[in-house]
């Protein structure tokens, strides 16, 4: 017994361990064990939470360009199209032209899409996408140039198929035509602050935002195409509802307030317990003094005996 209430001395939770043995020891023990069972509870109850907590999806918008250049691919059909010199080289005879503008001076975040001119009279044509202005009258962003479609009859029409992350447009030109695409982006993303696949799980789409017919061609007998980026890209970030450090942290505040409130319990209990051991200590000690009254009793009685007995 001596050692059970010294362990519970030792390894109680309720207050800081005492040199002499606890009276107490019935309440700390089942003080302790209530401890043990709620902690365990809680944390078996933590891992559930975390393990079918739902996935948050929380929504901003950033600015696009912060999430880099876009490669986006065009597929032009014109039938009626002729070789024509172009307005951008005086030198170079061309059915079309697809290229992107975006000076290092006024676009410093375009640095991989750096100005080109690339004749691309074959049917499919790549060209990089970043965000220039949403003033379609600047020469920046990507445009198409189809120099030259003969007039007189139905013939003269033009389509040029967009093709982009989730995207595929197609934009019928008619002679002297010049349209605008206003092109927006989502990304999707598995972590807060993330601009890049490299940093985390990112996704970009694209999407129409508009095509709107910006007026007639002029300087040649063609189609013209621009195609903008919007600036504000809708950012949808998916993260889980819970974390294992979550977790830790739940259940490191739960212990604490599980043994703030088990302490309660435990005092009153010990008080309680200190309440009946003078009683008994009471009984005990009494039972003990008339135990020697009668040992003393039988002690003289005995020697008074001796005395009367003659040698």
């Amino acid at each position: 017994m001596a050692a059970w209430r010294s362990a519970v001395a030792q390894h109680s939770l309720f207050h800081k361990p005492l040199k002499q043995e606890v009276e107490s020891h019935g309440s700390h023990a089942c003080g302790m064990i209530l401890t043990v069972g709620l902690v365990i509870a809680y944390t078996l109850n933590s891992i559930i939470v975390w393990a079918t907590a739902p996935i948050v999806e929380t929504y901003s918008a950033g600015d696009v360009r912060n999430f880099g250049i876009l490669t986006v691919s065009f597929n032009i059909s014109c039938p009626s199209c002729v070789p024509y010199q172009s307005t951008l080289t005086n030198s170079v005879v061309e059915e079309f032209r697809v290229w992107h503008g975006y000076s290092a001076s006024d676009y410093p975040h375009c640095a991989g899409a750096p100005e080109s001119l690339a004749v691309a009279d074959q049917t499919t044509s790549d060209a990089l996408l970043c965000y220039s202005s949403d003033d379609i009258s600047e020469a920046s962003g990507i445009v198409v140039s189809l120099w030259n479609m003969t007039t007189g009859g139905q013939g003269n029409r033009a389509n040029v198929v967009v093709t982009g992350p989730s995207l595929v447009v197609n934009t019928p030109l008619e002679f002297w035509h010049e349209k605008t695409l206003l092109l927006g982006m989502n990304v999707f993303r598995d972590k807060e602050g993330c601009t890049s696949s490299a940093q985390c799980n990112l996704q970009r789409e694209l999407y129409l935002g508009s095509m709107q017919y910006d007026g007639r061609v002029s300087g040649w007998p063609g189609g013209k195409l621009n195609i903008r980026l919007l600036r504000s890209a809708h950012v949808y970030t998916r993260t889980p509802g819970q974390t294992l450090w979550d977790v830790f942290g739940a259940v490191g505040g739960a212990y604490g307030l599980i043994v703030s409130l088990v302490s309660v319990v435990v005092q009153f209990l010990a008080r309680y317990e200190g309440r009946k051991e003078p009683k008994a200590a009471k009984t005990t000690k009494t039972a003990s003094a008339e135990m020697s009254q009668v040992v003393g009793a039988d002690k003289d009685a005995g020697e008074n005996l001796d005395e009367r007995v003659p040698i």
